[in-house]
């Protein structure tokens, strides 16, 4: 494996124009998927967008899968995630993406949504691709709020993880520390970004509520639904809500049973599971990310042996953009200094190795092994 440390293109040195320029200048790759939907043991659902390689020889095909999880707000059709299940595909390697409820087109079915710390989900959808591929090496990659939840999975489950490696990129891991930073400076163009798109992830839930309870005559379950997220609080109080502190007080403790917005962060924040976590995993994060403060950047007193941290100066918040330089036409014109997007780059080559290195978890694993 190519072991470089990332090198910011020299013309996108800035931490927001790592953090905004896919958006503002990458077309949107292009990957033939196909949507499941896995029902949820609690009456919601899930779905998730299948990548498999259309290769010529069924040899060139790997025995790995690599599951995917969003940021907060994103999808799977995010770019960072397409980009991966496109640059896995030209290797043969399988991937699928997971949307966490609600993030998928439609509005989930129930008043709660997802959060940092909901790994019963990461759980419930990694489980079942270890089902349909019982003997396939897999590999978990978390961006950011999926970052932070899947560490935090891999830190409860120890051993026992139906995951056999895992990529951590520019995870929150200290919740509290990453709030109060999106009320700074700048960080508070992102913050109210994302605080306009949770708010409309809940009113469109609402609308769907309201619609259906009227339609059916007031038929539950959709009229208590509608109320429990009326109950969250009136109009006033919804668009009082500047911060993630507001939110989380207002919104994600009362609907995911957290009794505030500190103990959410408290319980939910990666920080405190990664030095449990046994199975390999690559953490990799930007000093200068703009979501969040340096200090909350893990350290390596505080990983163990199996987790590599690569923390560099540059690369703001899920960019990474380095450089290629290709050469110049015919020597007339200096060489061209074309975007790299270094993720897409190293972590298939990095799954690549984990696979040859390791034992895949139905190996190793006493829950894996009696999955059916």
């Amino acid at each position: 494996m190519n072991s470089q440390r990332f090198q910011p293109h020299s013309l996108l040195t800035s931490a927001h124009l790592q953090t905004i320029w896919s958006q503002l200048t990458r077309s949107k790759p292009q990957v033939w998927r196909d949507r499941e939907r896995i029902h949820t043991p609690d009456g919601d659902f899930l779905d998730i967008d299948w990548h498999v390689p259309q290769v010529m020889r069924k040899s060139e095909l790997r025995p790995i899968t690599a599951v995917l999880f969003h940021g907060l707000t994103g999808s799977s059709d995010s770019l960072y995630v397409l980009g991966l299940q496109k640059a896995l595909g030209r290797v043969g390697i399988s991937s699928v993406a997971m949307n966490f409820r609600g993030c998928s087109g439609t509005p989930n079915w129930l008043p709660r949504g997802y959060h940092s710390g909901d790994t019963g989900d990461v759980e419930l959808v990694i489980q079942h691709v270890r089902r349909r591929y019982p003997d396939h090496f897999i590999a978990a990659v978390g961006y950011s709020m999926g970052g932070n939840a899947l560490c935090k999975w891999f830190g409860e489950q120890k051993d026992n993880a139906c995951a056999d490696a895992g990529v951590i990129v520019s995870a929150p891991f200290d919740l509290v520390a990453c709030a109060n930073h999106m009320d700074e400076g700048i960080s508070r163009i992102y913050r109210n970004q994302l605080l306009g798109e949770c708010l409309e992830y809940i009113a469109a839930k609402k609308r769907m509520f309201h619609f259906l309870s009227q339609r059916n005559g007031h038929q539950e379950p959709w009229r208590s639904r509608y109320e429990q997220l009326e109950a969250l609080g009136d109009e006033a109080t919804i668009a009082g809500i500047k911060s993630f502190w507001d939110f989380d007080r207002i919104v994600t403790a009362p609907l995911h049973g957290f009794s505030s917005a500190q103990d959410y962060y408290e319980k939910s924040s990666a920080k405190y599971f990664l030095p449990k976590v046994t199975r390999p995993l690559w953490v990799i994060h930007s000093r200068d990310d703009p979501f969040m403060p340096e200090s909350s950047a893990p350290s390596a007193e505080g990983c163990p042996a199996n987790v590599r941290l690569d923390v560099s100066t540059g690369g703001g918040h899920l960019g990474f953009i380095s450089e290629q330089l290709t050469a110049g036409l015919q020597g007339h014109i200096p060489a061209l200094r074309r975007s790299s997007f270094w993720l897409e780059e190293v972590i298939p080559q990095w799954i690549e190795q984990q696979a040859t290195e390791q034992p895949h978890s139905s190996e190793t694993s006493p829950g894996a092994a009696a999955a059916p």
